[in-house]
């Protein structure tokens, strides 16, 4: 989920900002500036908010991640319209063939991505 927030301390340090609140794993990433409204306005950042309700693993983690973007049903229409893109004899436009390609490898991208975050993540809450 993507959040907008105005840290107390400033810009957010490094890329990554752990919140342990018992049993979630509150992690904050992609930080990103934020134009101010007005020219008195503090400095705002937008950034990824997900989530890590129960076990701590690598597992867990990117599949937290990729859930927040992606739902279920998400992930199975992306799958599902990829095999009818890859399908040479399907009857769908070259439009939707793109599209459904694109889908598909946002999709990977992001996976690609979670799994980064979740090595990051496994890094700085074991040290």
């Amino acid at each position: 989920m993507k959040v907008t927030m105005t840290p107390e301390t400033g810009a957010p340090m490094g890329d990554l900002k752990i919140v342990n609140e018992g049993n979630v794993l509150r992690l904050f990433f992609d930080w990103q500036s934020v134009e101010p409204i007005e020219p008195d306005d503090a400095v705002a950042f937008t950034c990824e908010n997900i989530d890590v309700v129960g076990a701590r693993d690598y597992g867990s983690v990117v599949s937290a991640i990729v859930n927040g973007r992606y739902s279920p049903d998400d992930v199975q229409a992306i799958l599902a319209n990829y095999e009818l893109a890859k399908d040479a004899e399907s009857d769908i436009s070259d439009e939707k063939r793109a599209e459904y390609i694109e889908d598909y490898a946002a999709f990977q991208a992001w996976r690609a991505h979670a799994k980064e975050v979740a090595a990051n993540v496994l890094v700085q809450i074991k040290a």
